[in-house]
């Protein structure tokens, strides 16, 4: 551990945050808002690939062969939907 490293309380990792990340950063660290997850993907099941053919990718729609693609057309439930949030955090600003 680097010799600060037991002085460090908290780490923030905002990744590739796009034009608004900034603002949102600073919302974050002022207690405006809290860290939470917000997935830009739906995130299917496991066995998700074994059920769809991978080489059809204009199958979007449900039919036979396919559980259809994307949060518009899948119908079953995901692991975790499309901008479903996950908060990090118990605490409140105070």
């Amino acid at each position: 551990m680097h010799s600060h490293g037991r002085r460090v309380n908290a780490l923030l990792w905002s990744g590739c945050p796009g034009q608004s990340g900034g603002t949102a950063l600073a919302n974050i660290l002022t207690g405006k808002t809290a860290p939470a997850r917000r997935p830009p993907i739906t995130h299917y099941p496991a066995g998700y690939l074994d059920a769809i053919s991978v080489t059809d990718i204009m199958a979007l729609h449900p039919h036979a062969g396919s559980l259809g693609r994307t949060l518009k057309w899948y119908t079953r439930t995901p692991v975790l939907a499309f901008g479903a949030g996950l908060h990090y955090t118990t605490f409140a600003p105070r």
